[in-house]
């Protein structure tokens, strides 16, 4: 369950007849209810050996945007800033099960019950500027140009730990408390971009641009951060985090895009090609069994990645639309020598880990008076689980149905009544739906995979009064 409240005040001005300001500032409020059953834990009062876990974010985002739009003849420029602080707060605390029932999973979360295990509390700040010139060159065509400066200070970690205190009625383990800072800045980001509509139906573009990554930040147990799921009992995520520290770098991007669309009544088609090379290419490792797993976070190098999509569009009759796309996407890493675990292992060669390399998806979408029908079927190719390589996921197919109809207004009161339904996964095709956590270097047992739903049926009644 989550709780999100957001508020902001816009003011826009014409300063001149060709300059424009634009200001935003905003805040953001979000909290909720995260968590599940602990079966490596033990209620300390019924003796049941499961928890309910839960983790009660509290987040606090305020910040502003200012940006001036300068028309000067047959250019636009623009220039602007970004400022942002974020503040992060996470108590994870323990709720007992009963020998009759488990904890209520909607309810019984008051302010002051439970165990706190451990918490954690991140604040941020994030500032960036960019200038831009946008030419319009001929009617139809635009050659832009310009850079960003971004800069951001992460400091925070593990605000108290009680593993220790617990661990003899609720049998609590460790629980990688960390804490510190990184900074990640750069003062030139260019970007480049080029765009041409023609002929009316047509357009040719290319993009390219340079990125860096700021540092993400989590909770302490979950990995792919440089404060996540760090160390053991016998090396400390703390001491981890500190020889991290000096050695991590911003993961930066140089990207290349060229693409042409092509749009009309009967038939529209995309193709495009992309190429990205990675510098200080950072990843999360999971080491360890499932009850007590670790991470690392490494700089792993060089990687380079290829890729191009094609998409057809194609509408026979009225109400008729039939969608084709594919893609097709070549990552592979660069590095001959990745410190791991007192050695070097070579990464050279071996494909990007959760990302498939063939992807293929189907929509048909047909709609006649009120009502309308939907079928669509994903390809998905296997995709590596480890940076080996040596073991994949296996690829799948799925599918979905839908129908609905619209009755509009009936009576006086009642309008826009719909009825709809549905049916996911059709074909009741066994596969591994979702992923959560990082990968490990090698191996099968890394607890990350989780089994798609069978055959689900939805139906759905809606009406506005």
């Amino acid at each position: 369950m989550q709780r999100n409240y957001l508020s902001a005040l816009v003011n826009e001005y014409n300063i001149l007849s060709n300059l424009k300001s634009n200001t935003v500032l905003y805040g953001h409020v979000s909290n909720g209810d995260y968590g599940g059953t602990n079966n490596f834990l033990t209620s300390p009062t019924s003796g049941i050996p499961m928890v309910q876990q839960m983790g009660h974010p509290d987040v606090r985002r305020i910040g502003f945007t200012q940006s001036f739009t300068l028309k000067l003849h047959n250019n636009d420029i623009q220039s602007g800033v970004w400022y942002q602080n974020n503040t992060f707060n996470y108590p994870t605390r323990l709720y007992e099960d009963g020998v009759n029932g488990a904890h209520a999973t909607l309810s019984g979360f008051k302010k002051g019950t439970g165990a706190t295990w451990w918490a954690d509390s991140f604040n941020s700040n994030t500032f960036q500027f960019y200038l831009k010139d946008v030419w319009h060159i001929i009617p139809g065509m635009t050659l832009e140009g310009g850079f960003r400066s971004l800069t951001q200070t992460t400091h925070g970690g593990t605000s108290s730990d009680n593993t220790a205190a617990l661990a003899s009625t609720w049998g609590t383990y460790y629980a990688h408390p960390v804490s510190g800072s990184m900074t990640s800045s750069n003062a030139f980001l260019p970007h480049f971009a080029f765009d041409y509509h023609f002929l009316d139906q047509h357009e040719f573009y290319w993009d390219i641009a340079e990125n860096m990554r700021t540092y993400d930040y989590a909770t302490q147990t979950n990995g792919g951060t440089p404060w996540g799921g760090l160390g053991n009992a016998q090396n400390s995520a703390q001491q981890v985090f500190d020889e991290n520290k000096s050695k991590l770098k911003p993961e930066r991007t140089w990207n290349y895009v060229v693409g042409y669309r092509y749009n009309s009544a009967l038939f529209s088609g995309a193709v495009d090609f992309y190429h990205t090379d990675y510098y200080n290419r950072l990843a999360g490792i999971t080491s360890g069994p499932v009850n007590n797993t670790y991470s690392a976070y490494l700089n792993v190098g060089r990687e380079t990645m290829n890729g191009a999509d094609v998409l057809g569009t194609i509408r026979p009759f009225h109400g008729l639309e039939i969608t084709n796309s594919f893609s097709w996407n070549d990552a592979e890493y660069k590095s001959t020598a990745v410190p791991y675990n007192g050695s070097t292992i070579s990464l050279k060669g071996k494909h990007q880990v959760f990302y498939p390399k063939f992807m293929y998806k189907a929509n048909v979408n047909y709609t006649y008076r009120r009502a309308s029908f939907n079928f669509n079927t994903t390809y998905s190719s296997a995709m590596a689980m480890t940076y080996t390589n040596d073991v994949k996921v296996p690829s799948y197919w799925t599918s979905s149905l839908m129908a609905s109809y619209d009755f509009g207004k009936i009576g006086h009161a009642l309008q826009d009544l719909k009825v709809s339904f549905s049916v996911n996964n059709l074909f009741n095709q066994n596969y591994f739906g979702g992923l959560y956590g990082t990968a490990a270097m090698s191996g099968d047992n890394n607890a990350i995979l989780y089994q798609a739903a069978p055959r689900e049926y939805f139906g759905t009644l809606s009406a506005e009064f």
